[in-house]
Formats: structure tokens, sequence, C-alpha cells
């Protein structure tokens, strides 16, 4: 499943409504970013050799602050 049909149907969530959904890899070695912006979608992507992402302190479907997102990556 696309990362959109996962923001829609799992999230229950419109993926062109300006939030920024953050995704994960199981490991927590790989993130990536969805965001609509000015008529399209940009995907952010950014991957670890070494270490993981730390886990955020929001749960799934919920809401991340700026400072959080910051501390992601």
């Amino acid at each position: 499943m696309r990362l959109c049909g996962i923001v829609t149907s799992e999230l229950g969530r419109s993926s062109t409504g300006g939030e920024v959904f953050v995704f994960l890899n199981r490991k927590r070695t790989r993130l990536e970013m969805l965001h609509w912006e000015h008529g399209g979608f940009v995907l952010y992507y950014k991957r670890l050799a070494l270490g993981t992402f730390p886990l955020p302190k929001a749960t799934v479907g919920s809401s991340l602050s700026w400072s959080d997102l910051i501390l992601m990556v």
C-alpha cells in the first residue's frame, strides 16, 4: 500500500490537508515524510547507516509538535 493509501484508509485523514505524515520502518533506520504542497506531494526520505531514529512521544494517529519532529531528524 502506498503512503497516501495508508493516510486515508488506516489513519482516516486527508493526504492533501496540509499535514505532514511521518513514517518509520520497523527497524527505525528509515524515515519518510509525506506532505501536500502547492498542488503536489513532497516526499522526504532519510536513511541512517548506523543507529536508529528515536521514537516520538506521540502514538499512531496522533499529532507531533514541530520540536518532536526536529528531534527525530
